[in-house]
């Protein structure tokens, strides 16, 4: 779980301190030439690889439930990577409650408590 919300809090304060880099990523990419391009997919592939780790670790532990990790990490990445289109530094919530909220629908993944 520790490596989730470090996961979770990097991604998040990352997206939130660069808000326009998605866009921009997404413009610039196109203007690459092939082999940069891959390069880019490489990274993009590698945060995701660790992300799905994170998760598949966690499920063989038993702190999460079962899930379908292929469809979820995309998901995930994009609630992530959307996070600038809808905080702004400064607004009534603060980052560390934004980081919170991030946490704690992530959370959701964890199996309920017996009882």
């Amino acid at each position: 779980m520790r490596a989730l919300n470090a996961f979770v809090r990097t991604h998040v304060t990352f997206t939130s301190s660069h808000r326009q880099r998605w866009l921009l990523a997404r413009l610039e990419f196109r203007c690459l030439d092939t082999q940069q391009q891959q390069l880019i997919q490489t990274l993009r592939d590698g945060v995701a690889q660790r992300l799905r780790h994170i998760i598949e670790s966690g499920i063989t532990q038993r702190c999460f439930i079962a899930v379908y990790v292929i469809a979820l990490i995309p998901r995930m990445l994009s609630m992530f990577n959307e996070l600038g289109s809808w905080h702004c530094p400064g607004s009534a919530l603060p980052l560390s409650a934004t980081v919170g909220l991030h946490t704690k629908m992530i959370h959701a993944l964890s199996p309920p408590a017996a009882g």
